[in-house]
């Protein structure tokens, strides 16, 4: 993945990624929702207050599921007006292989709304296998 991204983007200071395994309950409906953040080094906020944000953001969706709350990405950075208007997002439901990959600078995260949730027949229809669980991969990757 790091070379298709390197490849395709044209990187050149490419130097590392942090990357987690997320298995979410969709049973607790308080464990399947992913507020709204941005990506950052955590461990530099922390320890000296800065954010460094990820060149790009990706989720590998190991899972499909009718009861999993899609990704949603604004077209919002950490650095811009909070009043500004966000006349577009991106919706991403989950969908066994499929990869998505956003600038990491931007504002995203899986909330819970019902009407967020695809219905019951689209999942029937699609002969695609689901479960209860939202199995993802996530990789956040960092220039310096």
């Amino acid at each position: 993945i790091l070379q298709w991204h390197t490849k395709v983007n044209n990187f050149t200071n490419m130097v590392g990624a942090e990357w987690w395994v997320q298995v979410k309950d969709l049973k607790s409906s308080t464990n399947a929702a992913v507020d709204l953040h941005y990506d950052k080094d955590e461990k530099l906020a922390q320890a000296f207050g800065l954010g460094y944000f990820p060149l790009l953001s990706t989720v590998s969706y190991l899972t499909s599921s009718k009861n999993a709350y899609p990704t949603l990405v604004f077209p919002h950075r950490y650095d811009e007006d909070d009043d500004e208007d966000m006349p577009s997002m991106l919706v991403s439901h989950p969908r066994i292989g499929k990869h998505l990959t956003f600038d990491g600078r931007l504002l995203h995260g899986a909330p819970a709304h019902p009407s967020l949730i695809r219905s019951r027949s689209h999942y029937e229809s699609s002969g695609r296998p689901t479960n209860n669980n939202n199995n993802n991969i996530f990789v956040r990757w960092f220039c310096f």
